[in-house]
């Protein structure tokens, strides 16, 4: 071994990618479905159920609070 090779070390680069809420951005969210077909779509359909739950939350809470008021 060659007394350069031995001073060489392995490079290693490190990548972090963030976004708030449940849907990536669209390049992210396309890059999906080459690791589990269709999984873009079902990303998607898992954010319109949570969205959807937590507005039948809301509108709940907002019934209980003028039922309350009401009495």
């Amino acid at each position: 071994m060659s007394k350069n090779s031995a001073q060489q070390h392995p490079t290693v680069l490190t990548t972090t990618t963030a976004w708030k809420g449940p849907i990536p951005p669209p390049a992210v969210l396309g890059q999906y479905n080459v690791i589990v077909p269709n999984a873009a779509e079902r990303i998607l359909s898992m954010a319109e159920e949570e969205a959807r739950i937590r507005r039948d939350q809301i509108q709940k809470d907002h019934d209980s609070e003028n039922r309350v008021k009401e009495s």
